[in-house]
């Protein structure tokens, strides 16, 4: 049997049974073995209220354990959901500023490279027309007529080939500084 604690129902043990002094069935009169049935039966059904009673609270007890399990894990649920719904939160937030720098990017990018690609495109136009002049130059100067050397053939480098622009003294073979 199992050892119940003791509540607001104190039973005598069997010992202090023992010390008062009952008289023997046998010598016992028919009142005393009524009343000694009678304080047994009301034993029995203190006995049996407080096991009862035990048995109640043991039950109250397991589904206060659950009700408070059931509440820890729900209250787990709410935090874990609350935290699940801040950081949906903090998405949409971030989402919404990556959509701003973008658009900021997009026009520093207008602002910044639009300049730039109008500077490029008019160097490139000058460019062109440079090349265009370098060419047509480049084309007039190869198809000149030779007049404008004197009759002489050029070399292209802006120089004739004939040696009269540089006068050597001719001499025996032997080195004589110029004059």
């Amino acid at each position: 049997m199992r050892a119940y604690r003791k509540t607001e129902f104190d039973f005598p043990s069997s010992a202090k049974l023992a010390q008062q002094k009952r008289p023997v069935a046998s010598s016992m009169s028919e009142q005393d073995k009524n009343s000694v049935i009678t304080e047994v039966n009301h034993l029995k059904d203190r006995l049996a209220l407080v096991l009862n009673l035990n048995m109640d609270l043991r039950r109250c007890n397991n589904r206060l354990e659950t009700v408070i399990q059931n509440f820890q894990s729900g209250k787990a649920y709410q935090e874990l959901a609350r935290m699940f719904n801040d950081l949906i939160s903090k998405n949409d937030e971030l989402l919404a500023k990556n959509k701003r720098l973008e658009a900021v990017i997009e026009t520093c990018k207008t602002e910044v490279y639009l300049p730039r690609m109008e500077a490029l495109a008019l160097e490139n136009e000058q460019m062109k027309s440079k090349i265009v002049n370098q060419r047509t130059l480049i084309s007039a100067l190869l198809h000149l007529p030779n007049r404008q050397h004197g009759g002489r053939p050029s070399n292209g480098l802006g120089t004739d080939r004939s040696n009269n622009s540089l006068r050597a003294r001719r001499t025996s073979g032997r080195f004589v500084p110029a004059p």
